[in-house]
């Protein structure tokens, strides 16, 4: 359901909002993005996809390497620690990085 984007600054057509738009919306390649696609080109908008396999994974890790654990965490593997809050805003992040050639989430390195 892509309702949501009927309210966003690509479905409406004042000049100002297209000056200021970026060139180009990155979109996940997982299942049900050819819908959101659909809409983005549409619009007149450029869209990049990107392999988004593994981009919760990286989300956690880049989330640990912003927030790493303290006291008694510092002693569980990583990728068994579960991020008090949600981290898709990270998963998206990490497609944006993938995508400029910095993906560099899947080295998690621990800063005690």
């Amino acid at each position: 359901d892509f309702t949501y984007l009927d309210e966003s600054a690509i479905e409406r057509s004042d000049a100002e909002d297209s000056r200021t738009f970026p060139g180009f919306v990155i979109v996940g390649s997982g299942t049900g993005s050819a819908a959101c696609v659909k809409r983005l080109v549409s619009a007149g908008l450029r869209v990049e996809q990107v392999p988004e396999e593994y981009s919760s994974e990286r989300g956690r890790a880049i989330y640990w390497q912003i927030h790493p654990p303290r006291g008694l965490q510092r002693l569980i593997p990583r990728g068994l620690l579960v991020p008090p809050r949600s981290v898709d805003d990270l998963a998206a992040w990490s497609l944006v990085l993938r995508r400029v050639g910095r993906d560099d989430s899947a080295r998690i390195r621990r800063k005690d």
